[in-house]
């Protein structure tokens, strides 16, 4: 399907089998939601209203309608389930073959559209407050990214000494700076179609998270819309329980120097296979990141206390 630029032509390109379902849906959505704004939005309709409020999109066999911020509640899932649809965590699957539960949508949109409608938009964390109170550089730039993320309607927390954003707990994405540039970091970036280009994976062996990096308050600005796009797209992979597949222990390289360490001591051997495949994981990274093998060397020499006694690096950092 070529990239649509409204939701009748979303409809017109999609699966003749889903062209009845959809058309309903948006005449739904419309009808009850008069006041909400619609768009296409990841190349599928999407639906606005303070944050998102609901869209649509066609599958394979299906035709999948999520619902805003909250998800759908225990109450509402047990609603749609006991009719026979499938549900997921915010959303409503109906096969091709079934036909639309118009009263059911009805009255889930009118109680997740009275929800937005009384959200403040902006819903600060004085954590954050602080924060940018103090930081020196990227002040402003990290007052407009922090004002982009809240439009969303994202949660606003303070982890990691950093402004951060989730959904339903879910850590979303976060706001940091360097010496160089500020950046988002994507939590689950790597899920990301990124069609801007412009997401930056931090290092090789970062898996999971990716930057939108900035160097200036203008460059954010003339960047809103795609940031938003973004922002918006990692909540609805969240909300589809989307995960990087992450690679395995036996995946990452094993330094030549901590090999013959392991060959050499049996203890340490067989306290290494003991850690967590996390904490495994951890120590093969921070040893293969020495360029120099001398530089290994003193790595593992200083991790092999913490190894014998079951610990990670994190727990190394957290005793310094």
């Amino acid at each position: 399907m070529k990239k649509p630029k409204t939701v009748e032509e979303y409809i017109e390109n999609s699966l003749e089998e889903s062209r009845d379902i959809l058309e309903e849906l948006q005449r739904i959505i419309k009808s009850t939601v008069p006041e909400a704004v619609e768009r296409i939005a990841w190349n599928v309709p999407n639906y606005t209203l303070n944050g998102v409020l609901t869209g649509f999109s066609v599958l394979s066999k299906h035709v999948s309608i999520g619902f805003s911020e909250g998800g759908l509640s225990d109450e509402e899932r047990k609603l749609f389930e006991e009719n026979g649809y499938k549900t997921g965590k915010g959303i409503v699957q109906i096969k091709f073959n079934q036909k639309v539960p118009t009263q059911l949508i009805e009255q889930t949109l009118k109680a997740h559209a009275q929800v937005n409608a009384g959200l403040e938009i902006v819903q600060k964390n004085e954590k954050v407050d602080e924060y940018i109170e103090k930081v020196k550089k990227w002040k402003e730039e990290t007052k407009l990214l922090r004002e982009i993320c809240l439009e969303t309607g994202l949660t606003e927390d303070f982890k990691w000494k950093h402004p951060c954003y989730t959904f339903q707990g879910n850590n979303i994405v976060l706001i940091h700076g360097f010496k160089e540039y500020c950046a988002l970091l994507f939590h689950k970036g790597a899920l990301l179609k990124d069609e801007h280009k412009i997401l930056v994976q931090q290092t090789e062996n970062v898996q999971s998270a990716r930057q939108i990096r900035f160097t200036n308050f203008q460059e954010i600005l003339d960047s809103k819309s795609k940031i938003k796009e973004y922002i918006l797209e990692a909540i609805e992979q969240d909300k589809a329980g989307a995960k990087v597949e992450m690679k395995k222990t036996s995946d990452f390289d094993m330094p030549i120097e901590f090999e013959k360490a392991l060959k050499e001591n049996v203890k340490l051997s067989a306290a290494f296979k003991a850690l967590t495949p996390g904490r495994q994981k951890g120590y093969l990274l921070h040893f293969s990141q020495a360029k120099q093998s001398k530089t290994r060397e003193s790595r593992i020499e200083k991790c092999i206390p913490m190894i014998l006694s079951g610990k990670g690096l994190n727990d190394y950092s957290k005793t310094k």
